[in-house]
């Protein structure tokens, strides 16, 4: 059996934190002792607990959706035991992202691996079975299957984070992940109010070892005016597709390859 804990994908553990007292004055207010996630909360530091130099920390304080509290150690090299992922988490060690160097998309996949973290220490079951419901897959489980629903979840997380709307992100999303615009309203919204939710937050059980394949390429930044990620009318799109490489399968788990769609304006 292997040495390292049970990985989860990319494609990241925070257990309840109790904060020592008021944060900084300012335009930060203190945060409830029993806080697990705020907007900007988390903390992106080196293995030795400095911290992380160049855009990441800037990419999660600018997430649209509320964020673990605490720190999360980012390793900028290959996952062990999986390099071909493009992030990973381990279960024992949920506070530590390993992320791929020269990602095509460290954007996506760095939130993809915080919406796993947000999964692991801030979700609880009832907050899953919304998400399920929502993504209308009611007999789907959490991470069997060949399109798991906590992959999924991270998945949406990531576009939460980094988008209020959307029209279609056939093209650009991995997992099989196709949300029509309403439901990114409504998942975003479960994103939001899992993190003031009172019930204890709870680890998914039998989790599997499961890989992502490399991710798609990036949709247009979100910082272009009026830019709708899917809308033909004023959405570029990434230009030519290059042939995915696949990820050799892990254990039970078959491994979708993405297959590249022409994205069509929603209802």
């Amino acid at each position: 059996m292997a040495r390292w804990p049970l990985l989860l994908a990319v494609i990241a553990g925070l257990v309840p934190v109790a904060l020592a007292g008021a944060l900084a004055a300012g335009n930060e207010r203190a945060r409830p002792a029993s806080a697990r996630a705020a907007k900007g909360a988390v903390k992106l530091v080196t293995p030795r607990g400095k911290p992380l130099r160049g855009d990441w920390q800037g990419w999660a304080d600018r997430a649209l959706v509320p964020t673990v509290v605490g720190r999360v150690r980012v390793r900028l090299q290959r996952c062990p035991a999986r390099p071909a992922a493009a992030g990973c988490v381990y279960t024992r060690r949920p506070r530590t992202v390993f992320l791929r160097p020269r990602l095509r998309d460290p954007r996506g996949v760095l939130l993809h691996e915080l919406g796993h973290v947000y999964d692991l220490t801030v979700m609880n079951n009832r907050d899953r079975g919304v998400f399920r419901r929502l993504m209308k897959r009611r007999a789907a489980r959490w991470w069997k299957g060949a399109r798991p629903l906590a992959e999924q979840f991270a998945e949406a997380y990531s576009w939460c984070a980094r988008y209020a709307r959307i029209v279609s992100i056939a093209r650009y999303s991995s997992y099989g992940y196709r949300p029509s615009a309403r439901q990114h309203k409504q998942i975003c919204k479960l994103v939001r109010r899992a993190a003031v939710d009172r019930r204890a937050a709870k680890r998914p059980a039998d989790v599997p070892v499961v890989t992502r394949p490399h991710p798609p390429p990036p949709p247009p930044p979100s910082s272009a005016p009026g830019v709708v990620p899917g809308d033909p009318q004023r959405d570029p799109g990434p230009g030519p597709t290059p042939t995915p490489t696949p990820t050799p399968g892990v254990g039970p788990v078959p491994l979708p390859v993405p297959t590249p769609t022409s994205p069509l304006p929603l209802p």
